[in-house]
């Protein structure tokens, strides 16, 4: 059975890794991939880890719609594509252009800064829950 790739459950991606990616497709259950994210489309993009200790960077399929494997350190304001290849057969695919690489926010350190300053600068909301909620 051959696998293939349909989305991925975020569109941008902080640069510092990391972060849970879960690939949706189709997957042979228990066969062994690798997960590259990058602009070269190919595995001298950085590699994801599978999270689970003693698996490094060999994510196994859990089931058959979705691989789930974390992030690397990514170069920022870049448009990524997502590589996977299945170790078992050297089958690959590639989701071109489906993430966008942002810079981390350090919200504690910008509401630190708030708190010191004067309040006629109107720098905005003092602490982190005065913070309007908003999706990215």
């Amino acid at each position: 059975m051959a696998f293939s790739l349909t989305s991925v459950d975020r569109s941008y991606l902080p640069e510092d890794g990391g972060y849970k990616l879960t690939i949706s497709g189709t997957f042979e259950f228990g066969h062994n991939y690798r997960v590259h994210i990058g602009t070269a489309e190919d595995t001298s993009d950085p590699i994801c880890y599978s999270g689970i200790a003693g698996q490094g960077a060999t994510v196994i399929a859990d089931n058959e719609a979705e691989l789930v494997c974390y992030s690397p350190i990514v170069p920022v304001e870049t448009t990524l594509s997502v590589f996977v290849i299945d170790i078992d057969t050297a089958e690959n695919h590639v989701l071109s252009g489906v993430l966008d690489s942002t810079h981390r926010q350090f919200a504690a350190k910008v509401f630190n800064l708030r708190k010191i300053l004067p309040l006629f600068y109107k720098t905005g909301p003092r602490k982190l829950i005065e913070e309007p909620i908003t999706a990215p």
